[in-house]
């Protein structure tokens, strides 16, 4: 997830998301053909749904909630089903489970966004980018939790040593840091899980999950790429300051291939 070139990485997960402040009237019910096509050129499958939204209506004598119907598409590429984009009226969310670099992700899907944002009111209010990533233990050859303590800042790392009994018992174990910028918020979240939850952790891998977002009004494509990339940059930063030169030698190693 950084902008320093490594040769792999552990990204399990790779996600933006834009929200609108007003639902997108011209998606509804259908797709406009001037943004089906500009989707179609990286994404040509696709795959409609309805789905229900609830919306409560407070009045002084009554509570009442109203069902609201409406399509939803998924979008994606039969030759590289890793990756997706999912629309709405309300958002829409780009997820890539294969991530190369910063720079080809976004570029399919800015032109998405580009072309929704010609859209009379198409307002933009929550731009998110997510990076999760699974650090597994045989690659890093953990067999115990303080050896990770290799891999990552030591401000990060406060578990007790293994044979302790609050060790022996963790099915899981996650701390978070948030953050507050001038222009957005992040939060870090890290520790371990277990493909075994909730059984006993044996050997934990290790996730670093970066969430950035800001709830900034954007109106244009201009904007909305200077925000995606401040973000993008801080979570970077956050993710260096985070893993040790030893996990960096491992990125360099093609160990996460």
């Amino acid at each position: 997830m950084t902008s320093k070139t490594y040769k792999s990485n552990f990204i399990d997960q790779f996600i933006i998301r834009i929200d609108f402040i007003n639902p997108l009237q011209r998606i509804q019910p259908a797709m406009p053909n001037s943004l089906a096509k500009v989707i179609a050129q990286e994404f040509p499958h696709s795959v409609t749904s309805d789905i229900v939204n609830s919306e409560i209506q407070i009045s002084p004598d009554s509570l009442r909630r109203n069902d609201i119907s409406e399509k939803q598409w998924e979008y994606v590429n039969p030759n590289n089903p890793s990756r997706r984009v999912v629309v709405s009226s309300k958002a829409i969310c780009y997820e890539c489970s294969k991530y190369t670099n910063f720079k080809n992700e976004l570029d399919k899907f800015l032109p998405i966004i580009k072309e929704t944002l010609k859209m009379e009111d198409s307002h933009i209010c929550r731009t998110g980018i997510r990076y999760i990533n699974v650090l597994p233990p045989e690659k890093f050859k953990i067999k115990s939790f303080e050896q990770w303590g290799k891999y990552i800042k030591p401000y990060l790392f406060n578990l007790p040593e293994s044979g302790n009994a609050l060790v022996e018992a963790l099915s899981a174990a996650f701390s978070s840091l948030e953050f507050m910028y001038p222009e957005h918020n992040a939060k870090f979240t890290y520790g371990f899980n277990s493909p075994t939850y909730p059984m006993r952790l044996n050997k934990p891998s290790l996730i670093l999950d970066y969430d950035g977002y800001s709830n900034a009004v954007i109106t244009t494509s201009e904007e909305l790429e200077t925000m995606i990339k401040t973000i993008h940059d801080q979570l970077d930063t956050l993710f260096e300051s985070s893993i040790t030169d030893a996990t960096k030698g491992m990125l360099d190693n093609d160990a996460a291939k």
